[in-house]
Parts: C-alpha cells; sequence; structure tokens
C-alpha cells in the first residue's frame, strides 16, 4: 500500500469514524502521539498580504515561546515554501478578538515565522515542519489546476454497492501527479444515521475511511454545525485538501472542513498494516469575521 498523508480541518463536531479498505479492515481506534515538548510540526495561519505566519496556539506545548524551530509551510494543495522564526509576539489584551484570522493577526499572542518571497494565501492555514520532518515526508503533487469535481457515476456506483446503501452525493477533491485520486462520497441517511467516505483510488487500489454522524433531535447538525444534515454546501467549499504526505509508514491526508464558526483540520492516516485513523490535529475559530 502507498503511503497517503491527509489534514482535515473541521469545526463544532466530534466525527466518529471508522478505517475501511475494500475488505473492511480493523479500525485503531485511539491515535497514540508521542509525547514531546518540540513538535516535528504544527500549524498556523496568514497574514493579510501573506508575508509572515503564526503559529496556533498548541495545548501539548509547555511553552509556547518554544516553537520557533520550524523551517518549512505547506498550503493547500501540497504548495511549500520555506519559513523563518521572525519572534514571538505578545497579545494584545484590549485589541484582540478572539478570532484567528488574518484581520487579528496583529493582535494574537505566538511565534511568528517570516514567509520567503511573500509566498503564502491570505488567511490560508499552512502546516508548519522542521526540516527534518520535510526530508523524510514525500508530498504529493496536484496534477493540472486543483478544482473539486463531480464524482464518477461509477465510484458512486461502487461505492454504493459496498456500503449496501444508495448514494446521495460525491465529489473529486483532487487528483495527484501519481494518479492517487481523493474523494468525497455522501450517502443517503437512513433515519437519522448519516454516512460519509473519504475515498483512496490508486489504480486498481481502493481504501475508505468512514465519517458516520446522527442528526440532531432539532435536525439541524450532522457533521457540522448547523448543516442540517447536508455534508455540502453550494454556497461555499466546506471542504479541501490541504495536503497528503507519505512518510513512517503512512500516508495522511489533511483535509480543511469548514463549519459555521470556523474550520478545522482532520488528518486521515492510513497504514502499512491495513488500518486507518482519523483525528483532529487543528482548527481555528473565525465567527462573525
Amino acid at each position: 500500500m502507498k503511503k497517503i498523508i491527509a489534514v482535515l480541518v473541521i469545526f463544532n463536531v466530534i466525527l466518529l469514524s471508522c478505517g475501511c479498505t475494500h475488505e473492511k479492515l480493523e479500525t485503531d481506534d485511539v491515535t497514540t502521539k508521542e509525547e514531546k515538548s518540540l513538535p516535528e510540526m504544527d500549524f498556523g495561519y496568514a497574514n493579510i498580504d501573506g508575508t509572515m505566519l503564526i503559529v496556533l496556539y498548541d495545548h501539548e506545548v509547555d511553552d509556547n515561546k518554544s516553537l520557533n524551530h520550524f523551517e518549512y509551510a505547506i498550503g493547500a494543495n501540497g504548495r511549500s515554501f520555506e519559513i523563518e522564526y521572525s519572534h514571538y509576539q505578545e497579545r494584545d489584551e484590549v485589541n484582540d478578538n478572539g478570532r484567528q484570522t488574518m484581520f487579528n493577526f496583529e493582535n494574537q499572542a505566538g511565534c511568528i515565522y517570516d514567509v520567503k518571497d511573500a509566498a503564502a494565501i491570505p488567511n490560508d492555514t499552512y502546516m508548519l515542519l522542521t526540516k527534518e520532518e520535510y526530508d523524510r515526508s514525500v508530498i504529493f503533487q496536484v496534477a493540472g489546476e486543483p478544482e473539486i469535481l463531480p464524482a464518477s457515476d461509477d465510484l458512486l456506483v461502487k461505492c454504493s454497492e459496498l456500503a449496501e446503501r444508495k448514494t446521495k452525493n460525491g465529489w473529486k477533491l483532487t487528483e495527484y501527479q501519481n494518479g492517487i485520486k481523493v474523494s468525497m462520497i455522501e450517502f443517503e441517511s437512513i433515519d437519522r444515521d448519516l454516512l460519509v467516505w473519504m475515498v483512496f483510488e490508486d489504480g486498481d487500489t481502493f481504501w475508505y475511511h468512514e465519517f458516520p454522524a446522527v442528526l440532531s433531535d432539532d435536525g439541524q447538525t450532522g457533521w457540522r454545525l448547523e448543516d442540517f444534515g447536508n455534508l455540502h454546501d453550494e454556497d461555499f467549499n466546506v471542504f479541501s485538501i490541504l495536503c497528503c504526505v507519505q512518510s513512517d509508514q503512512k500516508t495522511t491526508v489533511y483535509l480543511n472542513w469548514w463549519g459555521s464558526e470556523g474550520e478545522i483540520v482532520v488528518a486521515v492516516e492510513f497504514f502499512e498494516n491495513g488500518t486507518s485513523t482519523n483525528k483532529t490535529v487543528a482548527g481555528r475559530y473565525m465567527v462573525g469575521v
């Protein structure tokens, strides 16, 4: 199995999931994280002109001022560039409104990095990596211009047969130069039970990872707050691929998932032993902005 790294960003709702392949692989419900005083990767977002990044607050690090050792950033669709630590920015107690956006960038506390050649997209979320982690990771490159397209009819039929459930919608999120495709497939609800698959296709190899949800009693919340049980919103892109990375005997897809109050990054990990997991690795609060 090829290694793939995925990241997802999601807000307001905790997603329960199980990892599966064509052969219904077992799921690791618990993903252990080695305790480190200085992580090899973290997340941040860009300022209004794309010249700087600020590291999001990391609750697993005792002193967030120490997050000054990253040298690379990876953004939407795997585009990467070099960064250099600048300084630690203290919080503006008067003007900080708590929103993690480019408009409040100068008021938030956190480590500031300069972006070489002003390559960042304003307000976008980025993964920050050490040089060591960057060098041992294979970052998949998108084929052509990134564009979310309808999933193929053949894929919808295949997923429906495997799940023994009718499909409702499907989207191809991206296709990489190595031929791997990443799609999201939404199934018809059964009473209040909702289901979506993230699907990876690599030639004849087929993997999927399940994201089940239960619609709230008032019918307003499924995967996201106030999504009314619908995965996608036609008014804006609810999800996008941050990047897909291969390293350490696993492939991870990082997914940006938007909700009513901001976004989260979800990492879906596929391991060589046939198991898969997902976990929320970052989040940004942006309501009202």
